[in-house]
Parts: structure tokens; C-alpha cells; sequence
């Protein structure tokens, strides 16, 4: 089993009104493709890496990377010290820096209409948001991801093309510092609720998965992407981290999909588990965001029942902090403040130093900045 250490959701509560419940929530060889490399600043203990969503909502994804009205440098500031608490620092953001038009995202593929990647006259800010951020030690996946990609062959192409584009991007610079780390995929196709493509993921299913051609174009994205940054780390020698949200219930619903993400020679460097549940008592009595919560099949999710099922691929949980506006009460922190909050990170971190052995604890990623999410939330 390889060593893996670092190199520097969109809401999952959702009724599975198919299935019946709902949950919260001679040249160089290359490392194996899910061996994560060391940080920009410095490799980091069993835990210890924070991570947080930055999608592009508002300020967008043009503002902050042109730092309208300041807007980047309050993000940088709250990086370092998140309502004061420098102890809580964020070292990686999943970053959405194109701005797209997101009108019936479930029925048709979303169009972008700000692109700092492609449009080379719009390169420069991006590179210098970048280099901020490194000097931070602060690293940066390009995030994306729409349910329906695997709806369709057409539609899988647009995250293969993303993963080259970052490529190019990468390519076109010596700076090491003006490049991305790494590309962030938030798909979740359990989330086709609405539109031409509605449910489709739960038909002519893998045993104890989801539909058989999402499933394989699913695979296939991401092998894709791992044989492009394969080529790319073997001219530039950095890698590439491949990373993948997928709900915590994941290992229930999509057994066959967690088999495939959990390989010693995955093409992901790691997964966000959107572990998408506060931590009021379960029916059993313990912390859900630990121990999960009943689906009324049985308890799923929390933090200990996916340490136990992922063996070889590094996990990071996410936690939810949107009002019920984007998520139920049950789901987030919101309600509950940051002081909550904080103190389950840290007992988070606690767990997953006692798991050392395990290298599959990494950390915990925010959703998200905002807007009204983790910079706003109350004591």
C-alpha cells in the first residue's frame, strides 16, 4: 500500500424518493495515481488538511481574481484566520474560477461566460490570484462539476476537456507558483431530481450501484484525467491531484463506484465525503457528524463508519455550514455557530491522529465561503 501525503459539496441531503430514504448529507515512474505529494507548506499530519468550496456565486469567480472592491483580499484574511481562529486556517480551496450560466443546470449543460483558463487576456489575474495564494500556503484545485455529465457521451466530454484545459493553462507558464494544483469534481448524479434526465441514475442499475452507463462514463472521466496528468507530470514533473466529492452514504447506494474510487491504483488522489450532518445525537444515541445518521434502512455515514470502509484511498469530510435555505437544519452548522463547528473539527483531528496508522483520515473541507454559509455564520 502506497504512502500518500499532501501536495500543495453542492448540497447532498437529498431524497432518494427511488430508493426509499433520506440521507445528509527507464523514465521516471509516476506515483501511483492516488498517492497525494507534499504540500506547498509542508506535509501535514493525520487530519490536519482544511480545505473549503469556493464557488463562483458572489463575489464570482471575476471578482475575486480581479479583487474587485477588495473581494480577494477579505478571502486571503479570512483564509489565515477564519473569525480570528488562526488555528482554523485554510490550506487548500477547491475554486471555481469560471463563471458559468447555471439556468437549467439539470437539463442542459452550463455555459460559461467568464473563462480566466482559455481566454489568454484574462490569464495574468488569474496567475497572480494563484501566486497569492501559494505565498499563502494555500493551495488550489479548479472546481467544477454538473450532475449530468454522465447523462450522455456528449456530456461526459466537458470534464475530460476541463482536465486538459488545466493542462494547457499549467503549460503555458514556468511559474510553478501560477499554477493550479489540481482539479476538484463535484458531480453527485443523485441529484437529477427534475429535467429530461430525471431519475435515469437510479434505472437498469449495477447490483447495489447506479445506472450501468453512468457508472462506466463516471470511470471514465476520470481515468481520462489521471492519463492527462500522467503526461503532464511526466514533463514538468508536478503532480496533479485528481479529487472527487461523493455522499456518505456512498459505500450503500454506489458500492461499485466506491470500489473503484477506494483501489490502490485509483486514478483519484483522495475523496471529499460529504458528511453532511451536525452532530445532534442519532437514534442510537451517538454524534451523527461520527456516527451517522438512520436513512430508515439503517445508520449511514459519519466519520468512523467511512474510516472503516475506505482502505486505501485518503478521505476528507466534508461539512456543511449553508442555512436551511441549502441545507436541512440536520445537516449543517449553520444553526449552531462556529464555536460547534470548530470544536468537531478539532475532535475530527483528534480521531484521526489516534488513526495514524490509517492513512486514509486527511482532513475536512468547508462548504463553503458563501454566500450567507461559513463567513457568516455566529458565534
Amino acid at each position: 500500500m502506497p504512502t500518500r501525503v499532501f501536495q500543495a459539496v453542492t448540497l447532498s441531503c437529498v431524497l432518494l424518493a427511488v430508493g426509499g430514504g433520506m440521507t445528509c448529507c527507464s523514465t521516471p515512474q509516476s506515483p501511483p495515481a492516488n498517492q497525494v505529494q507534499a504540500s506547498q507548506s509542508g506535509e501535514r499530519r493525520a487530519g490536519q488538511m482544511r480545505a473549503m468550496w469556493l464557488w463562483s456565486e458572489s463575489p464570482n469567480a471575476q471578482a475575486l481574481i480581479e479583487n474587485a472592491d477588495g473581494a480577494a483580499d477579505e478571502l486571503f484574511e479570512f483564509l489565515r484566520a477564519p473569525h480570528g481562529r488562526e488555528a482554523q486556517a485554510v490550506d487548500r480551496l477547491y475554486f471555481e474560477a469560471r463563471n458559468h450560466n447555471n439556468d437549467g443546470r439539470l437539463a442542459r449543460l452550463r455555459r460559461v461566460t467568464y473563462d480566466p483558463i482559455g481566454d489568454e487576456d484574462e490569464r495574468p489575474a488569474l496567475r497572480a490570484f494563484l501566486r497569492r495564494a501559494h505565498q499563502q500556503g494555500v493551495a488550489v484545485e479548479y472546481l467544477d462539476g454538473q450532475a449530468i455529465w454522465l447523462a450522455s457521451e456528449q456530456n461526459a466530454k466537458v470534464p475530460v476537456r476541463i482536465c486538459r484545459d488545466i493542462v494547457d493553462f499549467n503549460l503555458a507558464t514556468d511559474d510553478a507558483e501560477a499554477r493550479f494544483d489540481g482539479v476538484h469534481f463535484d458531480i453527485e448524479p443523485h441529484t437529477v431530481t427534475e429535467g429530461p434526465h430525471a431519475g435515469m441514475w437510479w434505472e437498469e442499475r449495477l447490483p447495489n450501484g447506479y445506472n450501468r452507463e453512468w457508472t462506466a462514463r463516471w470511470k471514465r472521466i476520470l481515468d481520462s484525467c489521471r492519463d492527462s496528468f500522467a503526461a503532464y507530470e511526466q514533463k514538468t514533473g508536478q503532480h496533479l491531484t485528481l479529487a472527487v466529492d461523493v455522499g456518505a452514504d456512498l459505500a450503500h447506494y454506489n458500492a461499485p463506484m466506491r470500489r473503484f474510487l477506494d483501489q490502490v491504483d485509483a486514478p483519484t488522489d483522495y475523496v471529499t465525503v460529504l458528511n453532511y450532518y451536525d452532530n445532534r445525537p442519532n437514534r442510537d444515541g451517538e454524534p451523527s457528524f461520527f456516527h451517522g445518521a438512520h436513512d430508515g434502512n439503517g445508520v449511514v455515514g459519519g466519520v468512523e463508519q467511512n474510516l472503516d470502509l475506505w482502505r486505501h484511498t485518503p478521505v476528507v469530510f466534508g461539512v456543511e455550514t449553508g442555512p436551511e435555505r441549502i441545507a436541512p437544519d440536520a445537516c449543517s452548522f449553520y444553526q449552531e455557530g462556529y464555536e460547534a463547528l470548530y470544536g468537531v473539527l478539532d475532535e475530527l483531528r483528534g480521531r484521526c491522529r489516534a488513526r495514524a496508522g490509517a492513512a486514509t483520515c486527511a482532513g475536512a473541507a468547508i462548504h463553503h465561503f458563501g454566500p450567507d454559509a461559513y463567513r457568516q455564520m455566529r458565534r
